[in-house]
């Protein structure tokens, strides 16, 4: 009965993005709660916070703040 996930941790655009990408790939409504994840340019690897949030936006996941997250899911 999961049909929505909250994503969270360090490195945002690395970790907890390929993670919620990978989420959203199987068909849940995918949050992430920004507050709540540090991003880490990694510029040699081509691996920016914002290309990673613009790509995740373009997916369908959600960028909040974990206060918005809450009220939205109830």
């Amino acid at each position: 009965g999961v049909r929505a996930v909250v994503v969270c941790g360090i490195a945002a655009n690395i970790c907890c993005f390929f993670a919620a990408r990978a989420l959203r790939a199987a068909g849940f409504a995918v949050w992430l709660a920004e507050d709540a994840a540090a991003g880490i340019d990694v510029p040699a690897a081509g691996l920016f916070q914002t290309a990673a949030k613009a790509e995740g936006e373009r997916l369908g996941i959600r960028y909040a703040a974990v206060a918005d997250v809450a009220a939205a899911l109830g």
